[in-house]
């Protein structure tokens, strides 16, 4: 079942067209891998399609209605509730501690979950022994788990990543990825994952490769 599909998309800064015509379908519950050089513009897709940048022109339509045709209202509690974020910089608050990052999604959007699933999920991330430490005490791994947990403790229908593990080290990049594309295929989330590099991982994905107007499907285990 589809779950996102771009349509005709184009962007364009002061005249100068980024992206141009892209269109591309996500597959509920699938994991999608995007490749393609360094400022092609994926980042600015993946900023679109996850509601958070405007198309110049194009859809990109959710659960078959398009997101930007929606009031903003319901357009703020989409990116809120059905939409998981894990960033590069990670963008934790670095005064909160980890497990108040990892909370501060349910406090926003006012929910309220069972603690057993917070346990299960901090178990699973193996951050039980760190839930008091600042975010601005953590190494790298660290930080990224934790913005893990933070996008999943919702339970969104679509986690967007960009870059997550461009800044670790290769064993930490194989087991914090890994660990991320099992917490999705566990509670079937879709994954769109940004990537430089063609990540290692123990579980089957689409591999996509990015260019300015089109994706090709290099890949594919839908």
């Amino acid at each position: 079942m589809n779950i996102l599909v771009v349509e005709n998309v184009c962007k364009s800064y002061d005249s100068e067209l980024i992206l141009n015509k892209i269109d591309f379908i996500f597959k509920r519950g699938a994991i999608y891998v995007i490749q393609g050089k360094s400022g092609i513009g994926k980042t600015t897709f993946l900023s679109i399609i996850s509601g958070m940048e405007l198309p110049t022109s194009g859809r990109v339509r959710y659960n078959n209605c398009s997101l930007y045709e929606q009031k903003d209202e319901v357009q703020a509690k989409i990116r809120g509730l059905d939409f998981g974020f894990i960033f590069q910089n990670h963008q934790l608050i670095p005064y909160l501690t980890v497990k108040e990052n990892i909370e501060l999604p349910l406090m926003i959007n006012n929910l309220l979950i069972g603690r057993n699933k917070i346990h299960n999920l901090i178990e699973e991330l193996e951050l039980g022994q760190i839930l008091n430490k600042k975010a601005s005490v953590l190494s790298g791994g660290e930080r990224q788990r934790t913005s893990i947990a933070r996008a999943v403790i919702t339970n969104p229908k679509i986690i967007f990543a960009d870059e997550p593990t461009a800044s670790l080290d290769y064993d930490s990049n194989e087991k914090t990825t890994n660990l991320l594309v099992n917490l999705c295929k566990k509670h079937h989330i879709t994954l769109i994952m940004v990537s430089h590099q063609e990540p290692i991982l123990k579980t089957e994905y689409n591999l996509c490769r990015f260019y300015s107007d089109k994706i090709i499907m290099e890949k594919k285990n839908v």
